[in-house]
């Protein structure tokens, strides 16, 4: 064995056992979805200042159903709150009934003649009430099995780390060992299957190994960067593969194929690079860490397809035994009237469906109805006591008086009143409501006095954990809205009831919360994706046009990235699918797939090609290779967390899309279908 033959199954196997020991390494990656994660970066110091200015902590609700409280039920529970106030005591404040001064229709129902329930006032470390909460629904008193429900930001972020740790430990082994399959009988050869499959597997396994480098941790964004890299790495290795069996040497064919690997690369280092435009600090670091993490896969499969196929033997030859007909139908595409058709069709579907595919932003509706999970946390928030939706800050130069309070007492009876009905209850809690139990007990009066003694007299008997954040007498006053989560359309409606009330009160406010951040960014995070994937559209665009020095394949970018974009709207319409999250992310994921399979049928269609060498070295690699994925990406329908699931069928559809308008479409607006028949059909 020669000097030449140890170093490239060196270099082989380094990247063999690299992929191997990565995939170990990795394997304690966790899933935290944090509760700031999706806020804008302005979002993010505003939350932070109002965390800083009214000692914002985390409200948890937990509610047992009984058929019936009787004296025994009530003893066993006090008794089973004796542990849990222990376990949760060097986080939490727990609050029950007996904490609170009573009254009718309080903010707090933690007694009924069916439940019981208790609060706990956390500290905003989140991640350690998430043990804790997991730690006691192990407990069989306090499962959910046992009528027990739970309402809080860190039960909603449990319940996401739960469903979307999935993703990695189910989902992405069964993709990959899928892909694998497909490959094999594809290419009837182990060997072949291996050699196309591990630079793609080192690709995800490096993928994993810098984000848990980076983060120690992954989420519901960060958590796809592996998939993404992994199926461009076989995108990639399936055009090499093909081009070097046809011309008999991978050397010329990365040679014959520099150009279109070179702009593959770079537009979809770019487009995901456009995304760290973006004000949402998670959006960021995704579009950063993928667009490099692509680059590098590259350098990777570079030298393992050059170390390999010498450390292996691997022969590229033409396998001049195998049919070309199911590759055939390829040298028909479609006539300009019926692309007309389709497009003009397709842009007016797309503009009549878009307004009405619902937007998701509810983190609630993620988890399969079949659960019970959104019903549950709802019950408690309609029943208990609501999750804070909306806090409202008023501010003034002074500090506020008794009349003030009295006035915003009004305001907030009216804001209950106004956003109430009978299948919606919003609450309205805050030093007001909290005084005005406590002056029930005296008077049963549920109001505030009248007199500033008597009311600051009456706040120095609430637990002072329960008022904490919420001011007495000074510049500014907190009051916060309770309810259930509801999504950005509903939300939207309930700034404008407040609004309404405030707007001649002649001082100034403003909203606040994690909830309303949330709101925000989630709406802006839609709308920024978006505005990305036709920046990063234009992008690309502009480097086909100076790549090939025509203005039309500019033009033909546009056309046969934005249409499959369009159709997948209205499937959206048809299945009832919605904007959210992750289904957002299809496109500009998407349009990094597409834009590969166009720039090597351009090139291919620039050159002097023969029909046979088209068919296999073009035709081929872009069917298998998006067939595969579709069929990959379909199988996410079986997944039952909404995101994923959409996320999944979304991408299928728009890269079956992309696929047909590469094959059937870009050929025709690129040469004119009389000439391209010629050439394919001489």
């Amino acid at each position: 064995m020669n000097k030449k033959n140890i170093i490239t199954k060196l270099i082989s196997l380094i990247i063999i056992l690299f992929t191997i020991l990565g995939i170990i390494f990795t394997q304690d990656l966790e899933q935290k979805n944090k509760e700031t994660i999706f806020l804008t970066k302005d979002g993010l110091n505003s939350y932070f200042a109002f965390q800083d200015q009214f000692q914002e902590q985390e409200v948890l609700i937990i509610k047992k159903d009984f058929t019936s409280v009787t004296d025994e039920v009530i003893k066993q529970f006090h008794l089973e709150l004796d542990q849990v106030q222990k376990d949760f005591s060097d986080l939490c404040l727990l609050v029950q009934e007996d904490s609170l001064p009573n009254s009718k229709n309080q903010s707090f129902a933690f007694k009924s003649k069916t439940h019981l329930a208790f609060m706990l006032i956390c500290k905003l470390e989140l991640e350690a009430v998430k043990k804790k909460l997991i730690q006691l629904q192990q407990v069989d008193y306090w499962s959910t099995n046992s009528g027990v429900h739970y309402l809080g930001a860190s039960y909603t972020n449990l319940l996401l780390d739960r469903y979307s740790q999935k993703i990695k430990k189910v989902l992405f082994p069964a993709l990959f060992v899928g892909i694998f399959i497909l490959l094999f009988i594809l290419t009837n050869k182990i060997i072949t299957t291996l050699y196309l499959f591990i630079p793609c597997l080192s690709s995800a396994s490096l993928s994993l190994v810098m984000t848990k480098i980076i983060w120690n941790e992954t989420n519901l964004i960060t958590s796809v960067v592996p998939l993404i890299v992994f199926v461009i790495s076989l995108a990639l290795s399936l055009h090499i593969y093909y081009a070097a069996n046809e011309l008999n040497s991978l050397t010329t064919a990365l040679k014959h194929k520099r150009k279109p690997i070179f702009l593959m690369i770079a537009t979809t280092y770019t487009g995901f690079l456009s995304l760290y435009l973006s004000e949402l600090l998670v959006i960021q670091h995704f579009g950063l860490i993928t667009a490099n993490l692509i680059a590098l896969s590259f350098l990777i499969n570079l030298i393992w397809f050059k170390q390999a196929s010498l450390a292996f033997n691997i022969q590229f030859e033409a396998d001049k035994n195998k049919s070309l007909k199911l590759y055939q139908i390829c040298l028909y595409p479609l006539a300009k009237k019926y692309i007309v058709a389709i497009c003009i069709l397709s842009i007016s579907l797309a503009a009549f469906v878009y307004s009405k595919i619902p937007i998701i932003t509810d983190a609630t509706q993620y988890f399969p109805k079949s659960s019970g999970l959104k019903h549950s946390i709802d019950h408690v928030a309609q029943t208990v006591s609501g999750f804070p939706i909306l806090d409202v800050i008023i501010k003034s130069d002074d500090e506020f008086s008794i009349q003030d309070k009295i006035l915003f007492e009004k305001i907030e009876k009216k804001i209950e009143d106004k956003l109430s009905s009978n299948q919606e209850k919003i609450k309205i809690f805050g030093i007001n409501q909290m005084v005005a139990m406590a002056n029930y007990k005296y008077t049963q009066n549920k109001a505030i006095p009248e007199h500033q003694i008597s009311y600051a007299t009456l706040a120095s008997q609430i637990p002072s954990e329960l008022k904490q954040g919420y001011p007495i007498f000074e510049s500014s006053y907190r009051f916060t809205l309770l309810g259930k989560p509801i999504n950005y359309d509903q939300y939207v409606d309930i700034l404008k009831g407040v609004d309404n009330e405030l707007k001649d009160i002649n001082l100034t406010y403003e909203y606040n919360g994690l909830y309303y951040h949330l709101m925000m960014a989630q709406k802006k995070m839609i709308l920024t994706l978006l505005n990305s994937f036709l920046f990063s559209l234009l992008v690309i665009s502009l480097f086909a046009l100076f790549a090939f020095k025509s203005i039309k394949v500019f033009f033909i970018f546009l056309i046969v990235n934005i249409i499959p974009v369009c159709i997948n709207f209205v499937l959206m319409k048809l299945f009832s699918f919605s904007f959210n999250i992750a289904t957002i992310m299809t496109y500009s994921i998407s349009l990094g797939l597409i834009v590969d399979s166009s720039f090597h049928i351009i090139h291919a269609l620039s050159s002097d090609y023969s029909k046979s060498f088209y068919l296999k070295t073009i035709a081929k690699p872009v069917l298998q290779t998006n067939l595969i994925l579709f069929f990959a990406f379909i199988t996410f329908y079986i997944n039952d967390f909404l995101p994923i699931q959409e996320f999944g069928v979304c991408l299928a559809f728009v890269i079956l899309s992309g696929l047909f308008f590469d094959l059937f479409v870009l050929p025709t607006l690129f040469l004119g279908h009389n000439q391209l028949i010629k050439k394919l059909n001489p």
